[in-house]
């Protein structure tokens, strides 16, 4: 029996393939991370004409100039440069901006101080800023070409790619060539502005905020702590309370209000004590600790920071013990 209607061919499926990208690295130490958003944004929009319009329209540029402009090596290169320190002032008002989310944790008052006075923004933080307001980055990190990179953002299909390598930054771009051929002079012959603007503002009031938000973050973590261990200690919360406690939370997590909080509360919290007045928490039960009890300690302390950080809700740790105790009989 002959094959009739839709059974007559077989259906055929093309696959758009993606083409390939390679790594190029197409600015200079200080000025890296910035080209290669640049360059990587540019790729872009020569491999598809409609893409990143807003983007363009805010760097005051357009898909059609971006074309124009990338046929010749030199002009490419004064491309490369413009966008750069369009994108590094806009990094640097939004940093400037919200400070607290920027500059609390890992070295932030160091870079806090290297921006105020000489416009240096720290790398990472630029891409940070970038991928908050103005267009999604890809960021992947590796510390030798041999090893996987490390994904610090979600991939997202319009993104821009940018690889870290030996603290490099590197645009992934499917034309290579065309970025190779800027070359190391004509890159030099547009450098990126190294004293971008940095708003006039109160530079001493942004980091005593910051250095204010420090000591708030470090204080509420003390507290919390000590309160929970007290808590666990006489037996008003259960390692097993704390754990659902602790559950609930990670799956009701919101997004963090400090950008370091990434690599983990843990770390987070590691270097604001380091950086920080020193702190010391001395546990109610100071004897040697089971499994079952060291977990428990352990849990204290990722609850505590947590709540510091509003992670956790603070009710639903506390509200239960609150209300077992207003409801117990006078004595």
């Amino acid at each position: 029996m002959g094959a009739t209607g839709f059974f007559k061919h077989s259906p055929q499926i093309v696959a758009k393939v993606e083409q390939p990208k390679s790594l190029v690295y197409v600015g200079t130490e200080a000025e890296s991370a910035c080209r290669a958003v640049a360059a990587a944004l540019v790729d872009n929009v020569l491999a598809h004409p409609n893409a990143h319009r807003a983007v363009l329209a805010r760097l005051s540029q357009s898909g059609d100039r971006v074309r124009q402009m990338a046929r010749n090596p030199q002009v490419l290169a004064k491309l490369i440069a413009e966008l750069a320190n369009s994108l590094k002032q806009i990094a640097i008002d939004e940093t400037l901006a919200n400070p607290e989310y920027y500059f609390v944790g890992e070295q932030g008052e160091i870079k806090l101080m290297n921006l105020c006075e000489s416009g240096t923004l720290d790398g990472r933080d630029a891409i940070a800023a970038l991928d908050k307001v103005l267009l999604p980055i890809e960021l992947r990190e590796r510390a030798s070409k041999d090893e996987l990179p490390l994904l610090h953002r979600s991939a997202n299909v319009d993104a821009v790619q940018v690889h870290i390598l030996q603290d490099r930054f590197l645009a992934s771009v499917r034309d290579p060539a065309r970025f190779k051929a800027l070359g190391e002079t004509r890159l030099t012959l547009y450098p990126v502005d190294s004293q971008a603007t940095v708003p006039e503002q109160d530079v001493s009031a942004i980091q005593l905020q910051v250095r204010r938000k420090k000591e708030e973050l470090i204080k509420s973590y003390g507290q919390n702590l000590r309160r929970l261990d007290t808590m666990l200690t006489a037996g008003e919360l259960s390692r097993e309370q704390l754990l659902s406690a602790y559950i609930e939370g990670l799956g009701n997590q919101q997004a963090s209000a400090y950008r370091h909080v990434a690599h983990g509360s843990q770390a987070f919290f590691d270097e604001l004590l380091n950086q920080g007045k020193p702190f010391s928490w001395q546990a109610s039960d100071t004897r040697r600790f089971s499994h079952e009890e060291q977990l428990g300690r352990e849990l204290v302390q990722a609850l505590a920071r947590g709540i510091s950080l509003g992670q956790i809700d603070e009710d639903r740790v506390f509200e239960p013990v609150e209300r077992q105790s207003r409801n117990a009989p006078a004595a």
